[in-house]
């Protein structure tokens, strides 16, 4: 861990972090405080870790306890040069075309990850915006700098070591990378929150089982139940019956007269399909990881059920 302090233009002490290690440079510091030979500051990282250290007599060294809200390690930083602290540039001014919420879904390796984009005006009119982690609790990150010019928008999220680059284009969508350490990915937005599942109908109501067979290593038995929330919208859950695997939400579920369409995020999977006029099985196709597998989901009744 490299820490930075020193004070700015004004007099304010200001500092930043950064770990190598992970590709985290340059990170603000939050709550810094600086009274006598004391220091104290907060790390922008899940669980607010917290530094309070206290200046050796010869002023070689800040030792002290970095803690978070389950663990406390002491920590020696020594000092090894000046300051090189970063002021963060200022947010560019937000412009209607981007303010408001936006989604998208970022395929990260075998993994698909909803998430939010919400852009907000502050008081000066300066961007100011976190991004939502919809699988992971709605889980919020602030994002450290916003930069936007003409159709052209940048953030940086340097806890993450994340940075995306976007462009809006004409049909309203925000197409671009997102780069993270040495990986990078395409990520578009589509303006407004995630479309919320479609109300669940009878003809699709219940347990469904598929066998998939991708070749010697992929045959297995797929379960998906679809049942009924309390404002009368599908919930999906998918599991491996063959395995006894874990269940998996799936989400995005587009029902609209004999079609049927759902993510499922945990495995980076879509499946686009139709029902039978006998209203028995739908078939259609599995996609995964930009590989299409024909499938049937047959309509199990109380009888076949698996417990």
């Amino acid at each position: 861990m490299l820490v930075d302090l020193a004070k700015n233009a004004k007099g304010a002490w200001i500092g930043s972090f950064s770990m190598p290690e992970f590709g985290a440079n340059g990170i603000p510091i939050d709550q810094l405080s600086v009274t006598q030979n004391k220091v104290h500051f907060v790390a922008p990282a899940p669980g607010s870790p917290a530094f309070d250290g206290e200046v050796s007599a010869d002023g070689k060294e800040l030792a002290g306890t970095f803690s978070d809200a389950h663990t406390k390690a002491p920590l020696t930083l020594k000092r090894i040069g000046a300051p090189q602290v970063k002021e963060l540039p200022p947010n560019s001014p937000l412009t209607k075309d981007f303010e408001g919420t936006w989604h998208g879904i970022l395929n990260a390796g075998d993994t698909q990850i909803r998430i939010l984009l919400k852009l907000t005006r502050t008081p000066d009119g300066t961007a100011s915006g976190v991004l939502v982690n919809v699988d992971q609790g709605n889980r919020e990150a602030p994002i450290t700098t916003i930069q936007l010019k003409d159709k052209v928008l940048d953030f940086e999220l340097r806890a993450q070591a994340v940075h995306y680059h976007g462009t809006l284009n004409g049909t309203g969508t925000i197409v671009g990378e997102w780069s993270q350490l040495s990986r990078s990915a395409a990520l578009n937005f589509e303006r407004g929150p995630f479309p919320p599942n479609s109300p669940l109908t009878k003809a699709f109501e219940g347990t469904w089982l598929a066998n998939m067979d991708a070749g010697v290593e992929m045959k297995l038995v797929l379960g998906l139940t679809l049942t009924r929330a309390s404002d009368g919208s599908a919930v999906g859950m998918l599991k491996n019956v063959s395995d006894s695997g874990k269940e998996l939400p799936v989400t995005t579920i587009a029902l609209k007269d004999k079609h049927i369409a759902f993510l499922v995020p945990g495995l980076n999977a879509s499946f686009n399909g139709m029902l039978n006029n006998a209203g028995t099985e739908f078939s259609g196709n599995w996609v995964q990881v930009s590989t299409a597998i024909p499938l049937v989901f047959k309509h199990q009744t109380g009888a076949e059920k698996k417990p």
